[in-house]
Formats: C-alpha cells, structure tokens, sequence
C-alpha cells in the first residue's frame, strides 16, 4: 500500500475564499477577491471554487444564486475537510 503524494497548497485566490466560509453555511462569495462588478471579475473566483471543489474542500449546491444580472452560480458548502483547512489559518492546505 502506498499514500498518495498530498495535492499542492491551494492558490491564494482558493484560500482567501475558503477563509470567506463558514460552516454549514451555502455561499458563493463573488466579492472574497475585492468588487465585481462584471461577469470577467467572476472568473477568478470561478477559479478558486474549481481549485477547492477538485481538492474535496467544498462541494457544490444544486439551485444557482443570482451573483450579477444575468450571472448565475451554484453555492458553495464547506465539507468537514475544507472547514478544518479554513481554521488552520493562512498555512492552510500546504
């Protein structure tokens, strides 16, 4: 048997939003990064969610939230992993 090589420290857009969350609590937290204020300033936190969904950090919901006109997103929950990452602090996941 072996232990698979732990996955990279998640990018500092990954863990600021993860900061963002608390538990239990559904979120898509289109502002962690500082102000959007059009559908382009969405992806890097589009990003984010990708880098903390694939690391098993958090999961996604089913019914979309309105983040912009004509913007729609899925809500983010933490699981029981990404809520212990987040309360380690900032040398989270690495």
């Amino acid at each position: 048997m072996f232990d698979p090589a732990p996955l990279p420290r998640p990018s500092p857009d990954a863990l600021r939003v993860l900061r963002g969350h608390r538990a239990g609590v559904p979120a898509y937290l289109s502002w962690a990064l500082g102000p959007v204020n059009s559908p382009a300033g969405l992806v890097p936190i589009d990003a984010a969610y990708a880098d903390l969904t694939a690391r098993g950090l958090v999961v996604a919901g089913e019914r979309a939230l309105s983040v912009l006109p004509g913007e729609d997103r899925s809500p983010f929950v933490l699981t029981a992993e990404g809520d212990r990452v987040r309360r380690m602090g900032p040398a989270a996941g690495g």
